[in-house]
């Protein structure tokens, strides 16, 4: 399965519409395909799968993407750790006005 040139090719072509490279009118489409964030974890999957090659790693990489950007990245989460009121921020900033 690995070396299938069919999942290869559908994975660099994954890769380039994911990633913005394609033309206009695809971008269009892609806009409302992207709402959901099955298909923004599919693109995060491809790239991992496309580098390394193996499926389980992939999902590993990809689902911890996934939970560090859209869960601790994300200004709208709960688990937040940039925010301006999140432990970590504070902390920081005691530690900044401690120095």
């Amino acid at each position: 399965m690995l070396d299938n040139a069919w999942i290869n090719g559908i994975s660099v072509l994954l890769i380039n519409l994911g990633s913005g490279y394609a033309t206009r009118d695809v971008q269009v489409i892609l806009q409302k395909v992207f709402e959901y964030k099955l298909m923004k974890w599919l693109v995060y999957f491809t790239i991992c799968f496309t580098a390394t090659k193996n499926i389980y790693i992939s999902l590993c990489i990809s689902f911890l993407i996934v939970i560090f950007f859209w869960h601790f990245l994300n200004e709208k989460s709960d688990f937040n750790i940039i925010s301006e009121h999140s432990r970590l921020m504070l902390f920081l900033k005691e530690i900044e006005t401690n120095l």
